[in-house]
């Protein structure tokens, strides 16, 4: 009987782990094969991890249960606690996966919402202690009912991840994330051109309702001598929609992951396409006899794009994707005492990484636009201003910055800090002035903590000429889905002055209004 009781225990103790593993298991699960497309590595050492981590925990908290089970107290005290722990590593894992914080319920209910909510959570919380109280006798003489009732969501979890070992790609499909192929050039450009995409960049607190005290020169210094457009749209709300858009030139209606190495592509008119195989921009460049190079960010490009002759990626964190299996579980477990914030441990691994990709991209674009003379075409796609906010602009130093209203503002200061850099390499290089040069985003800000004003696909859209003297603003609707022409029409020699550059601009824009459906705003 008393082997029996262990056997007992161990079963609800590995069951309660797979509970408290709530936040790893809410990530990887349901297994699909297009969330491929965004990962580092291949997920499989995510999957043997969260499992390998679950029984460990669960082994764990059955040694616990044994030492506590020496004396009458911790006995009968023992599996409230670890229901009641449980509880709160679960909650913590649904808050997490929906993105759940202070901030985000104010701005979603309002404070009268949000204050309704937390009742209701207190109601709830108050049943819950009632039904514990009464019952209290009856989970005492068996404790493990509750934990026992939580073994089919093994079979849940456990099963989903044979299906993902069973059907996932292989770490060779992930590769590579960097290409340094042959210089694809006879002779240096007439024009270089460096098109910079900064994430989630607002148009308002960049521009129209810029706090006083955020000074953004390096952006002011490029607007001064630049065509302006105050009035434009990105391709989409989303990046997975907009940077296919951007680099194909089309008008698309969606897109959907097929895997680690191909998206398809919905246009407006209900056509599709593979981005493997389409023709982006940069095979443009490449019949043009350029050069092309391409530093971003979330997507995948090295992989992905065709006719790149430089290019690496800095894929986003997720699940604690990492190439080594042991290391993979430690973070996994890490990541359930974490909040993309806070951790005990210091920074936080979601801190840690956005700091370190923004940080390389960086130093890859300075050294490559510093060193190459011949940089021909240049794609650059920045994981800022976009959350997570790792930027004091008054310290001017990297870490995790806790405003919850202030963060973002101080990442636009970052962007200016970037943008800064790249003009520098590039006028030490001799290539800034003689260089098409345009910014923009792929999306408006979608959570503004800080004035609250949400501007659907309203974006930045710069573009500076070469030898470009003075600025020209467009006070038109534009669409930044037009950049991919624009850049061709001014290599071609078809637009030379930024009045041709504007006039150009608003007429194509409006071409490719009327193929999206957009209703252009009358003025």
């Amino acid at each position: 009987m008393r082997s029996d009781s262990r056997l007992r225990d161990l079963l609800s103790c590995v069951a309660l782990a797979n509970l408290v593993m709530m936040k790893v298991w809410l990530q990887l699960l349901p297994f699909k094969l297009a969330r491929d497309l965004w990962l580092a590595h291949s997920p499989a050492n995510a999957y043997v991890a969260a499992m390998l981590d679950t029984v460990v925990l669960g082994v764990a908290l059955w040694c616990v249960v044994l030492v506590a089970g020496r004396w009458r107290w911790t006995a009968v005290a023992i599996w409230p606690l670890l229901h009641g722990l449980t509880l709160c590593f679960v909650l913590n894992g649904i808050r997490s996966n929906y993105d759940w914080s202070l901030g985000t319920v104010f701005m979603a209910l309002g404070p009268a919402g949000a204050v309704l909510l937390g009742t209701g959570l207190l109601v709830v919380l108050a049943f819950v202690v009632f039904v514990f109280v009464r019952t209290r006798d009856a989970i005492t003489r068996q404790p493990h009912v509750v934990s026992l009732l939580c073994v089919p969501f093994m079979v849940v979890t456990f099963g989903q991840s044979a299906l993902a070992l069973g059907h996932g790609e292989s770490e060779a499909e992930f590769l590579p994330h960097a290409r340094r192929d042959g210089q694809h050039l006879n002779k240096p450009p007439a024009i270089p051109v460096v098109w910079i995409v900064f994430d989630e960049l607002d148009y308002g607190l960049a521009f129209e309702r810029r706090p006083r005290d955020l000074s953004l020169p390096a952006l002011d210094s490029l607007r001064s001598v630049s065509v302006f457009a105050t009035h434009a749209h990105s391709p989409g709300g989303t990046t997975s929609v907009s940077m296919p858009a951007l680099l194909t030139g089309q008008v698309l209606e969606k897109t959907e992951p097929l895997g680690a190495r191909d998206m398809r592509l919905t246009a407006a008119d209900g056509t599709t396409s593979n981005l493997a195989i389409a023709w982006t921009v940069l095979d443009d460049m490449h019949a043009r006899g350029l050069r092309t190079a391409l530093f971003g960010w979330y997507f995948p490009y090295a992989r992905l794009l065709r006719n790149v002759d430089v290019v690496e990626d800095f894929p986003t964190l997720l699940y604690a994707d990492y190439d080594n299996l042991f290391l993979t579980a430690a973070m996994q477990l890490r990541s359930l005492m974490e909040t993309l914030y806070y951790s005990p441990f210091g920074e936080s691994m979601a801190i840690r990484h956005h700091i370190a990709i923004t940080k390389g991209m960086q130093r890859e674009v300075v050294h490559y636009l510093r060193e190459s003379r011949n940089s021909g075409f240049v794609f650059l796609h920045y994981p800022v201003p976009h959350s997570l906010n790792i930027y004091d602009r008054h310290a001017r130093t990297f870490g995790a910055n806790l405003s919850v209203q202030g963060g973002y503002v101080d990442n636009l200061a970052l962007v200016d800090r970037l943008l800064g850099e790249v003009r520098g390499a590039m006028e030490r290089a001799g290539t800034w002035d003689n260089a098409l040069v345009v910014v923009s985003s792929d999306h408006h800000l979608r959570v503004n903590a800080f004035d609250h004003v949400i501007e659907r696909q309203r974006v930045p859209f710069i573009v500076k000429l070469p030898h470009q003297a003075g600025g020209v603003t467009v006070d038109t609707h534009c669409e930044t889905a037009i950049t991919r022409a624009l850049v061709l029409q001014v290599l071609d020699g078809r637009l030379r002055t930024p009045a041709e550059v504007a006039d150009w601009m608003v007429a194509a824009s409006a071409r490719v209004a009327v193929r999206a459906g957009t209703v252009l705003p009358s003025r």
